[in-house]
């Protein structure tokens, strides 16, 4: 049944259809109800013939002979009597199977839409990524854009000079001469370079060729022939960044931004005093290396930094101010192994057992030195006891000379040598007097002491002094 109807079931002789009660098939309807009997199905009377009719009242199916003898007298006579008819239910059949097969039809057919559908949503869905980061890179590339525009047009506003300057044809269409500022003669370039483009690749266009023979340009308009040259002036005069500080007790190294163009630099640090809420400053440095060691500072002490590029009598802006804080004095970290106290500012140190000592500050640049002097108490038990002297890294991992002090007993004097910036380390004692040279020395590192003794108490004691050159 197509109809979304509940009614009962009918069959239409005229179309062939099975509709319901309350629909209309065709012009002219004739229809009857759905037969629930079986053809196969014997008389109820007389169970041995084939059922012929069915009476409506009774609901049973009866032979011809008798049904007559059932329905002959008294009120069964007003009975309805219905024909059989197997040929009118094998159609009937037919079309409820059709019916059935049409509906499992739709099933799969809906099945395989909503697959399709899915389909199409995973590629909407795929080309709605695309277009998205498509979009996203061009707002990249038009932001990059802008922002050298502005760079462009921050540099210019450096230069105060006004000057004459003579704007090529094959940028204004014009032969005539302007007193811009220098700040105008950027913008104008930058608003015309684009358009420049465009006319220098056209191959028909006769005001290109007239501007090819009749153009004559000045030496300022040379200096501006590419964006990469104006790019390199906007570098000039940007505003520098610190990339790279590093900080010890007594110094602090500084690396700033730099620009392809050889400019000098001014590298402030603040004076600790402020003249109405402003922050004072003095210069400790000018020049065209874009990095500098500050040395002689005071440890544990918080300093202030700012720097500024200078070309041509022209600044620009001060980078943001850094703010640096120096380590505290070098000395020697704490540890179980060892005993340690301070004696007129230099570093004892007791050896309890065997082991590895650092010292607490990291040494980066700069020159370092300092001395050692291992003190013997009493007779050493074992004569193959020995201290490295030296430097290790992070992991622990310690360069230097051995000195066996198991069957000393004078006091041995050890002097470090450690050049951060030029990599390298010279170890100087009894054993080795003209120095014992360690290379490619790379930082951070720290000054290490390593005692090797087998027995517990070896009454080996260090007295450490530290300095930088």
């Amino acid at each position: 049944m197509f109809c979304e109807h509940k009614g009962k079931q009918s069959f239409c002789i005229g179309c062939q259809q099975i509709i319901c009660e309350k629909c209309n098939c065709c012009s002219d309807p004739k229809k009857i109800n759905l037969p629930d009997n079986d053809l196969n199905a014997l008389c109820s009377r007389c169970d041995q013939t084939s059922a012929q009719l069915r009476c409506e009242q009774c609901k049973f199916q009866f032979c011809e002979e008798c049904y007559q003898s059932v329905h002959n007298i008294g009120k069964f006579s007003n009975h309805i009597k219905i024909a059989i008819n197997q040929e009118l239910h094998q159609q009937i059949v037919k079309q409820l199977s059709i019916i059935a097969e049409f509906e499992q039809y739709s099933q799969d057919q809906m099945a395989f839409v909503l697959r399709y559908f899915d389909q199409i949503q995973e590629v909407l869905d795929r080309k709605k990524k695309q277009l998205i980061d498509t979009i996203s890179n061009y707002q990249g590339q038009q932001m990059k854009m802008l922002k050298q525009r502005r760079n462009v047009i921050e540099a210019a506003v450096k230069i105060n000079s006004e000057q004459s300057f003579e704007i090529p044809e094959c940028l204004n269409y014009q032969k005539e001469t302007f007193n811009l500022t220098s700040k105008e003669q950027f913008i104008e370039f930058i608003l015309n370079i684009d358009f420049q483009k465009n006319l220098e690749s056209s191959t028909v266009s006769p005001r290109r060729i007239h501007t090819q023979s009749s153009v004559r340009r000045s030496a300022s308009s040379r200096k501006l022939e590419s964006q990469e040259k104006i790019v390199e002036v906007c570098e000039t005069f940007e505003k520098r960044k610190f990339i790279k500080q590093l900080c010890q007790s007594n110094s602090i190294q500084l690396q700033w931004t730099h620009s392809k163009q050889k400019v000098d630099y001014n590298l402030e640090m603040g004076i600790g005093m402020k003249i109405k809420g402003v922050e004072q400053f003095k210069q400790v440095y000018k020049g065209t290396d874009p990095q500098f060691t500050i040395n002689g500072l005071q440890t544990k002490t918080n300093y202030k930094f700012r720097v500024q590029s200078i070309f041509e009598n022209r600044t620009s802006e001060f980078s943001e101010i850094l703010n640096l804080t120096t380590s505290q004095q070098q000395s020697v970290e704490d540890s179980l192994i060892i005993s340690k106290k301070i004696i007129n500012n230099d570093i004892q140190v007791q050896f309890e057992k065997p082991g590895l000592v650092l010292g607490t500050n990291p040494l980066n640049f700069g020159v370092w030195s300092w001395e050692i002097k291992l003190i013997i108490n009493g007779i050493i038990e074992d004569l193959t006891a020995s201290l490295v002297v030296g430097v290790a890294n992070k992991q622990r991992k310690i360069v230097g000379t051995t000195l066996n002090y198991g069957y000393q007993r004078d006091s041995l004097v050890i002097k470090v040598l450690v050049d951060m910036d030029n990599k390298c380390m010279t170890i100087t004692s009894k054993m080795h007097p003209n120095g014992e040279r360690f290379q490619n020395i790379i930082g951070p590192v720290f000054p290490a002491f390593q005692n090797k003794n087998t027995h517990k108490g070896s009454g080996c004691k260090l007295l450490i002094q530290y300095q930088q050159l």
